[in-house]
């Protein structure tokens, strides 16, 4: 019998000390989620814009496609048929009608090429649209490698 009034004792006290503080208990707790929730946004929001700063790729277009009157827009990079970052879409805006093989080069931070994709482009003056440039999937292209389209 000593034992259950120990725990009852004790039980009482809890109740009371927290019905005494239930305030500044309920407070502290949603202070404490509200912190965490602000730090798990961040940290979605630092990891979206660090990925979105990952690609710093240096791209180049050759002048001859310049004359022709081909622009870029967006370039994505993706991963295609087993590979990482072996794929890019490139969003073209067109000056003027172009119909032509297009080929990418893909080359590492020490120059080497790595890499190439062709792919016929086409469009009419005043149109834009993604083309996509798939590289083997041994190319991995990184934030130090340099793309061409030519």
């Amino acid at each position: 019998m000593k034992q259950h009034t120990g725990y009852l004792l004790s039980f009482l006290i809890v109740i009371t000390l927290c019905g005494c503080s239930r305030c500044s208990l309920n407070e502290t707790i949603n202070k404490g989620s509200k912190k965490a929730g602000e730090a798990v946004g961040n940290a979605v929001q630092g990891m979206s814009s660090g990925i979105e700063d990952a690609f710093n790729t240096k791209v180049e277009i050759s002048d001859d496609l310049q004359k022709a009157g081909l622009k870029t827009g967006q370039i994505l990079l993706g991963n295609a048929e087993g590979g990482t970052d072996n794929m890019l879409s490139i969003y073209f805006i067109f000056e003027n009608d172009i119909s032509r093989n297009i080929t990418c080069k893909a080359f590492d931070k020490k120059g080497l090429e790595m890499g190439r994709a062709s792919n016929l482009v086409q469009g009419k003056k005043g149109d834009a649209q993604f083309v996509d440039f798939t590289f083997d999937k041994r190319t991995n292209i990184d934030s130090d490698s340099k793309v061409t389209i030519e």
